[in-house]
């Protein structure tokens, strides 16, 4: 799990002020996973969801959640699970096999002595398969505090990359199937390798037209108006009628 305290780093959803930890499972190999959220008080308590792999909400924990506080056992399924889950265990069904949970360890105040208060109570958090229950391994937390990472959307050869690796390591969802045909066009389709080539007497120009392809390919069906000559400035919501 990557527990955080700041980030001066290339993030661009984090705040700078809250401590994060990020446990990222896979069900794939190991099936279900279980998160561990401990009892809240008044002194400290864990907000937050876990997400699938399109960072879409599976479930909210802490006071907000299904725990209400308690504190619980969650337990994330893979796609297509069907066995029972035990008793005393909140079950989280997931779309995909891989993904993360976004979990802030709330501060009481700034100081020194309650940020510590809030990273031991985050490190109660705990993360293991269902499989191991009896006799759970231990949790290992890594800080990031220290470590330097860019987590920003890579606008060129890479998004493509990654997105080729998600689509055959994750189930296609019934939403998802109008891409099919689309991501076949650019040579992504899953169970074949994914290669793409720089035509012929464009070679120089590769890594711009790849970035120019990504961001169209992300944002031109958002781009309905423009709001200065040339620019792609857009609202992020649309009126609807």
């Amino acid at each position: 799990m990557v527990a955080a305290r700041n980030f001066e780093k290339s993030d661009v959803h984090a705040h700078p002020d809250t401590i994060y930890l990020n446990p990222f499972y896979n069900t794939k190999d190991v099936g279900p996973i279980v998160l561990e959220i401990p009892t809240a008080d008044e002194n400290a308590s864990i907000t937050g969801s876990v997400d699938d792999a399109w960072q879409t909400a599976i479930e909210d924990v802490g006071p907000t959640g299904g725990d209400k506080g308690k504190g619980g056992k969650y337990v994330i399924l893979p796609p297509g699970y069907t066995d029972k889950v035990p008793d005393g265990y909140i079950p989280m069904p997931s779309p995909t096999y891989t993904s993360f949970a976004i979990l802030r360890s709330n501060l009481k105040s700034g100081s020194d002595a309650d940020i510590a208060k809030a990273v031991d109570y985050g490190k109660r958090v705990k993360v293991y398969p269902l499989s191991q229950a009896t006799n759970p391994p231990d949790t290992k937390f890594v800080d990031a505090i220290d470590t330097v990472f860019d987590s920003r959307i890579p606008y060129d050869l890479r998004f493509f990359q990654t997105l080729d690796r998600f689509v055959q390591r994750e189930p296609w969802l019934e939403r998802d199937k109008a891409m099919i045909g689309t991501l076949k066009t650019i040579g992504i389709e899953k169970g074949k390798t994914f290669a793409p080539k720089a035509p012929s007497g464009t070679e120089s120009n590769w890594v711009p037209q790849m970035r120019a392809a990504a961001l169209k390919f992300c944002f031109a069906s958002m781009v309905r108006a423009k709001h200065y000559f040339e620019k792609t400035w857009v609202l992020p919501e649309h009126r609807e009628g």
